[in-house]
């Protein structure tokens, strides 16, 4: 693979790697949590629809937190407000979503109480069966299930999924 070629393919990667510091700029730009999000997906979608452009960038960081800031005087009334319609037609790439949706995932997961992280990523390992799961723990099967609901249910939260929701209907 040419070495354009990888690394347009790994710019969701990069991009995604950044959504943490973008947020708290954006956080402490904004002072609200909506408007921090807006802002936050705004930037990410200027940064992915012009992946030729970014692979001439040598501080994507950087460059990521002034589309930020830029963003933010404009919204302040310090500029025009940019819109999506401004925005290039060009399509993003498809597997820009379940990146970013994998990303919150991960970091949703990662400030759960750790009882009920290290369950949650037994499942994901594969590890289905309550039983199982007890066996290879030391806890009783009831205390397994229980954390594990709680877990599910902590992650659909700060997810922002319904009861039933699933990770897949993040993409």
């Amino acid at each position: 693979m040419p070495a354009a070629a990888s690394s347009a393919a790994a710019l969701p990667l990069q991009c995604a790697a950044l959504v943490p510091d973008l947020t708290r700029l954006a956080r402490f730009l904004a002072g609200d949590s909506d408007r921090a999000q807006d802002l936050v997906q705004d930037t990410m979608l200027r940064l992915l629809h012009r992946p030729q452009l970014l692979a001439e960038i040598d501080d994507l960081r950087g460059y990521a937190r002034t589309i930020l800031r830029n963003l933010h005087r404009r919204r302040s009334g310090l500029g025009r407000e940019d819109t999506l319609e401004t925005l290039p037609e060009e399509p993003c790439a498809p597997e820009v979503f379940p990146v970013l949706a994998l990303q919150e995932l991960f970091e949703v997961l990662n400030a759960m109480p750790t009882e009920q992280s290290s369950l949650l990523r037994l499942v994901m390992e594969g590890e289905t069966s309550p039983r199982d799961i007890a066996r290879r723990t030391g806890l009783p099967e009831g205390t397994v299930m229980s954390r594990l609901a709680r877990a599910r249910a902590h992650l659909r939260r700060e997810m922002g999924l319904g009861p039933r929701g699933r990770v897949a209907d993040l993409y």
